[in-house]
């Protein structure tokens, strides 16, 4: 058994996050350390194997505080973050936690298979999770796409917006207003990170459930920008979109233009190169 399952968190002496003192801004720049990938329950993946962090929960932990696990036991990040974002899901916002009403079952059986101390037994959980509820498209939106749900998604991404204004410290901690646009077609993985500048955001982001091609997304976020809304997409774990992150046609299979360069050029200037699930460009 795992001893770390038995620990119990206990808000009242858990430590806040360190107070630190204020980067000034340098003419040759500062190297600085930050996360632009964290999901929390409002993301459907997230919540379905097991994570009940909010979106203050997640800052929180970015900035040095500890936070409880969802399992009941006290974690702490080793150092404080630099600079973070939550980019949980645009699709099905919220929902799974909604549909869920706490979801203890799901607790106690991933519980049940950490505790064991059995790698099998927590691969196998995983796999019965994802491919329950989660293995195809289809399968997502019976399981997700809940009609009448849409207050539900527009007060998760509130809830989102709200605890990056919070917890923004400028100089000691920077918190971006961002979301994970996740287009899936024929699962091969096509998801861009939307990071946004500044507090002027859409009232609810444009997801794959809008368009599942980038090309669509680079458009939504030109109009964004010249309402003021500037942001940038970030290709993210390009590894299993099996060629398509990077092929040399448009999505619709038409030969790359001019314009088409310009336009994913100007909406998304970097990429994601490596992170747990593997090295991007791959």
């Amino acid at each position: 058994d795992d001893p770390t399952l038995e620990q119990k968190f206990d808000a009242a002496s858990a430590k806040p996050p360190p107070v630190r003192d204020a980067v000034e801004p340098s003419p040759t720049r500062n190297l600085l350390w930050g996360d632009l990938h964290i999901h929390t329950a409002l993301s459907y993946d997230a919540f379905t194997m097991g994570v009940r962090g909010t979106p203050n929960d997640a800052y929180t932990y970015m900035k040095g505080g500890t936070i409880e696990h969802a399992l009941g036991y006290p974690i702490r990040a080793s150092r404080p973050l630099d600079f973070g974002a939550v980019t949980d899901h645009a699709e099905y916002l919220g929902v799974p936690r909604h549909l869920a009403n706490g979801g203890g079952e799901e607790l106690s059986d991933l519980r049940e298979a950490i505790g064991s101390g059995s790698a099998m037994r927590a691969t196998w959980h995983f796999f019965r999770v994802v491919s329950s509820q989660m293995a195809s498209r289809e399968l997502r939106e019976e399981t997700f796409g809940v009609p009448g749900l849409e207050k539900v998604s527009l007060a998760a991404w509130r809830e989102i917006v709200d605890a990056a204004e919070r917890h923004n410290d400028p100089g000691r901690f920077t918190s971006f207003v961002a979301y994970e646009w996740s287009s899936m077609p024929n699962e091969r993985n096509l998801h861009r990170n939307v990071v946004y500048e500044s507090m002027a955001v859409p009232d609810y982001p444009f997801s794959s459930r809008d368009s599942d091609n980038p090309e669509d997304l680079w458009a939504e976020l030109d109009r964004q920008r010249a309402s003021g809304m500037n942001a940038l997409a970030i290709p993210h774990n390009g590894n299993v979109s099996d060629g398509r992150m990077w092929e040399s046609n448009t999505f619709a299979g038409k030969p790359l233009t001019a314009a088409y360069a310009e336009a994913r050029s100007r909406n998304e200037p970097i990429a994601e190169i490596f992170q747990i699930k593997g090295t991007s460009e791959t």
